[in-house]
């Protein structure tokens, strides 16, 4: 789901990935309704995807589980993110996961939402979940656009791992994260 606008993924069974099940980067306008994701990595979530709708699944023996961990790399998020001020940059915004059955998380966490922005986590049942069942904390990728350079000219960015010319480490905060009327229950 790279890149793709509009797009829906209903009554499916998604089960046996040895890597992540659902890989959404950079995506606009996404549906994950009545599935389910079973024996799989996890479901990420990053790229400057926006939009983002996740309910009624039925999500379980995962290894991690909702995820958001970045850009995906260097320029391979929605190209609407490059153009953005960094100060409106993000992971993915505007997520929605509600009403679904989420247990057998392996690793981890059950929600990492890592650099994502206006999340409404409702109406879930959990159980047999990771240590942690919210995380929040700032997703890191690497920019090697004018905007990130300028920014980093005057706050503080690591250089990329891959010491790339021009390319700059930059942390996204979670912010406006609502995790509210959820039922969990600990092994």
């Amino acid at each position: 789901n790279n890149q793709i606008e509009d797009i829906q993924v209903l009554d499916s069974t998604i089960r046996d990935c040895t890597q992540d099940a659902i890989d959404v980067t950079g995506a606009r306008d996404v549906v994950y309704r009545n599935n389910k994701i079973t024996n799989s990595w996890t479901m990420q979530i990053k790229g400057g995807t926006e939009n983002i709708l996740i309910e009624q699944n039925h999500i379980h023996n995962v290894r991690k589980g909702l995820n958001g961990a970045g850009m995906g790399g260097v320029n391979l998020g929605s190209p609407v993110i490059f153009t953005l001020p960094m100060d409106e940059r993000f992971v993915a915004k505007d997520v929605v996961i509600r009403n679904n059955v989420i247990h057998g998380v392996e690793y981890w966490t059950t929600f990492g939402a890592r650099g994502w922005q206006s999340v409404a986590i409702h109406h879930n049942t959990i159980y047999q979940a990771a240590n942690n069942l919210l995380v929040l904390e700032p997703a890191g990728f690497n920019m090697d656009d004018p905007i990130a350079a300028a920014y980093c000219e005057t706050n503080p960015c690591d250089p990329c791992s891959n010491n790339q010319p021009d390319c700059w480490r930059v942390e996204f905060q979670a912010r406006d994260v609502h995790f509210k009327n959820n039922i969990v229950h600990s092994p």
